[in-house]
This record gives structure tokens, sequence and C-alpha cells, in this order.
């Protein structure tokens, strides 16, 4: 993927959007930008924080972008509760504290999430790391560094949101545009 195309695009995206007043979960913030991305050492530190080496595309979308410039807002579908805000895509390494709790969840529901990389054909025995990317969307990290599904998990419900990094964020991000 072209994440500077990526970049653009979505940016462009963003400075008009508006936010949905019956909608409930996290909405992106008209204005809303990327962080720049990493430099290569950075990129490198941050997998040596983690214990393991990336797949080829997360390094080069860290190099490009690394998370938000702001908070999301969640204005839960109602005007008389008060909005939440929080970061939802994350910025690294800053974010890994925010990500704990979904790191634990890789771990307690690990047979739900070896069930499903099986049944779409990965080999579950591979997988060497996740890594929390956006929300509760967590990329699992193979042995083979091209492979780059994205689950969708919350507690032992789990699905393929992505069969690779690319087919997640044109399927989170640029949908219907």
């Amino acid at each position: 993927m072209d994440w500077e195309e990526f970049k653009a695009r979505t940016e462009r995206m963003w400075r008009s959007s508006r936010i949905l007043s019956d909608v409930w979960g996290y909405q992106i913030v008209a204005g809303t930008q990327w962080n720049a991305g990493m430099t290569e050492a950075e990129v490198e530190r941050f997998e040596q924080q983690l214990g393991f080496p990336f797949p080829f595309d997360y390094r080069d979308l860290l190099r490009c972008i690394n998370g938000f410039d702001r908070e999301c807002i969640d204005v839960r579908g109602d005007p008389q509760l008060p909005p939440r805000y929080s970061r939802q895509f994350y910025k690294y390494p800053d974010d890994l504290p925010n990500v704990a709790w979904l790191l634990a969840d890789t771990i307690e529901y690990r047979q739900a999430i070896d069930e499903v990389l099986e049944g779409e054909g990965f080999s579950p025995n591979d997988v060497i790391g996740f890594i929390p990317i956006y929300s509760h969307r967590v990329l699992a990290v193979f042995r083979d560094r091209k492979l780059s599904p994205v689950l969708s998990m919350v507690g032992n419900d789990v699905i393929i949101y992505g069969r690779d990094l690319a087919d997640y964020v044109s399927h989170e991000f640029i949908r219907d545009q």
C-alpha cells in the first residue's frame, strides 16, 4: 500500500467530517491528522520493546504515520449524555500502557483467536505476537513477515477484520468513499 497516499486521502476526508449525533462508538473528529511516522531507529527500538520483528507492511506504515493527532469522540447516541474522548489509533511507544488491557485479552482469549485464524487459513502456531492498532483491532504478527491479518476482538468475540493491513485500513477508514 502507498501509505503516503493513504495518509493524504484520509486527511482530506477528515477535513470536513461531521459527528453523527445518533451514533454510538468513537468517531473521528473533523481536522484529524496523522502524527508523523517513526524513524527507522525508532521502529527498531519499538520492535525490541515488544520482542518480535514486525510485518513489513506495518513497518512501512509506522515510518509514514503513527497514530492520530487528537482524540476521537463518542457522543453515545444521546445528546443528554456527556461525550467521551479517547485516542483510538494508537501512537507508539506512548500508548503501550493504554493498550495493556488488549494485550492481556490476546492471552486470555488466545484459543478463540487461534480458532478464527485457523478457520481463515492461517497457522496459529506461527503467531509470534500481537500489536493493538486501533480501538479493539489487533494486528496478528507471524513468523512470515509478509502476513499481517487484523483481528477485531471484544473478549472471546473475535473476527478477521482484514486479511492484511492494507485490506484492514481500506475497510476501516476508506469504505464507501
